[in-house]
């Protein structure tokens, strides 16, 4: 059994979730790395216990399931951030639905870290 915190990724693109993984793995090596593909598989994670999470980052439209501004307004006053990405969400939006940050697809390496760093302690 484990104490490392997870952090909690998901996107309906495999590719954008093996990049995300990878940065994750590269930069943050302390934490437990979990993706998910579906707004569905994310929201069943969600409803388990969370306090193993340390960051949320999640695609906004992720069929089959729930888009992640829908996840947000549900899950935001738990204890972990989440950092929301959408190519088609505007930011305002994702702010006022709880997201801690947001992230406009695409994005780099670069803003990926500029925007995960902040919620996630070496």
């Amino acid at each position: 059994m484990t104490n490392r915190k997870t952090i909690v990724y998901a996107d309906d693109t495999e590719n954008i979730r093996e990049l995300v993984g990878i940065y994750l793995k590269m930069h943050f090596p302390k934490y437990n790395r979990e993706p998910h593909k579906s707004g569905l598989s994310l929201q069943k994670r969600l409803q388990e216990d969370t306090k193993d999470i340390a960051l949320l980052f999640s695609d906004n439209t992720m069929p089959p399931g729930p888009r992640g501004v829908e996840l947000t307004k549900e899950y935001s006053r738990n204890d972990f951030p989440i950092i929301l990405a959408s190519g088609d969400l505007p930011e305002k939006e994702a702010l006022e639905a709880g997201a801690s940050d947001y992230l406009s697809k695409p994005f780099d390496q670069q803003e990926f870290l500029d925007a995960v760093k902040p919620f996630l302690k070496d």
